[in-house]
């Protein structure tokens, strides 16, 4: 090799990192979706370490069904599941196991579910800035609204623990982010109707919004797409339909309100597990229930059993610039009808969440506020709204680090 051949090689070697970087960045420009899920995925896995949640459900039920079984061998200090006939069976909606399939079947019950649950989160970030792009054209607007969407909800914090109720809503949230991505860019009716399968079977207040969907498509001249998301979502009944029949001897899943009557000391006086009676209790904790407010550091502190949305989520108030438009716009009649749809259960039901960061049953309404947050942004005023949300998802995440850096005791 010749002096002048093995410089070049010297040269090229030396640019090549540069080249790399380069084309990194770049490809981050252009998919800056991409970049707030790796920042995401890269947050949660620094401040968690990914170490496995001992609230490991859905890693036990994958592990369950790649042994032939409906029904869990109970692992960790405590398990959300609901003795049934001599055995115990998770009553979460049971999608998420779904997804843990691939790493049970190589690690068994050590399967990590928080690793799948950041995953999860990263592409909900992402999801959301593909969302808030389609809505509004604007990349600056997308990446304010992705902020407030990881930090201005319970999504950060759920994503830190990563147990089942909490995977539970990130998934939820994530698929149903993914199907209205595609509801409002390509609508490709099979696809929205998968995507809103998988985030009704991950929390079962989002099954009823599935039709909503459908009737969307077709109020948009999308007759075709939407009898390809009724039939995509339906497909998915056979096997859900199949697992109850397995487990409970019915068609529905029960599971909640066995739970609530056999093993919760709630349950009270025979009222359901929804009722309207709760809808005070409710209501409290949706828009009263404050954090604590101290005369030293940390100033407010995130109570133990979670805040209001007041507080927590003052960035939602941008979404109320949009009914003024819903009687001439198709898609943000949509939104409001999704989300009304989405929160009835949450207001009706018996318990407010438990240990939390601020409402963690929010996340079942919160993705199609965070859309309608986007389309407020749609405006030549986007430039005065942003800070709103960066202060909203600053405080979040402030708020977050130290519920989860520094448990609260009450």
């Amino acid at each position: 090799m010749s002096g002048e051949t093995a410089a070049a090689v010297r040269a090229d070697e030396a640019e090549a990192p540069q080249r790399i970087a380069a084309s990194l960045t770049g490809t981050l420009r252009r998919h800056p979706g991409l970049a707030a899920g790796a920042v995401a995925f890269a947050a949660i896995a620094l401040l968690t370490g990914l170490s496995a949640s001992p609230m490991n459900n859905y890693a036990l039920l994958a592990d369950a069904w790649l042994h032939g079984r409906a029904w869990v061998v109970p692992g960790g200090p405590y398990i959300d599941a609901v003795p049934w006939h001599g055995h115990p069976y998770v009553v979460e909606a049971p999608f998420p196991a779904v997804l843990m399939l691939p790493l049970a079947a190589l690690s068994g019950t050590a399967a990590n579910q928080n690793l799948v649950c950041a995953l999860l989160a990263a592409i909900a970030i992402a999801a959301t800035v593909a969302l808030a792009r389609n809505v509004t054209g604007s990349i600056r607007s997308g990446l304010a609204v992705a902020a407030f969407a990881a930090f201005g909800t319970s999504l950060f914090a759920c994503a830190l623990d990563g147990g089942v109720w909490f995977m539970a809503h990130v998934s939820a949230f994530t698929f149903t982010l993914l199907a209205l991505v595609e509801v409002t860019g390509k609508r490709r009716g099979w696809l929205v109707g998968i995507f809103a399968a998988c985030a009704g079977l991950s929390r079962y207040p989002l099954l009823p919004v599935v039709p909503i969907y459908a009737g969307w498509l077709a109020m948009a001249g999308r007759r075709r797409s939407a009898i390809a998301c009724a039939v995509a979502a339906c497909a998915f009944a056979v096997p859900w339909v199949a697992y109850n029949e397995l487990r409970w001897g019915t068609v529905l899943d029960p599971g909640f309100t066995i739970w609530y009557h056999v093993m919760d000391p709630s349950s009270h006086g025979g009222l359901p597990p929804f009722s309207l009676a709760n809808l005070p209790m409710q209501l409290e904790a949706y828009f009263r229930r404050p954090p604590h407010l101290l005369g030293r550091f940390p100033w407010i502190a995130p109570p133990m059993f979670g805040f209001a949305l007041t507080w927590s989520s003052f960035g939602l108030v941008l979404a109320l610039l949009t009914l003024p438009r819903i009687p001439r716009a198709v898609s943000v009649a949509m939104l409001w009808l999704a989300a009304i749809v989405a929160a009835i259960p949450g207001f009706l039901y018996y318990d407010t969440g438990g240990v939390q960061y601020g409402m963690r049953h929010a996340l079942d309404f919160e993705p199609f506020a965070v859309a309608l947050v986007a389309v407020a942004l749609r405006t030549p005023w986007s430039v005065l709204m942003r800070p709103l949300l960066y202060a909203n998802a600053g405080f979040g995440l402030y708020e977050t680090l130290l519920f989860a850096l520094s448990p609260p005791t009450s």
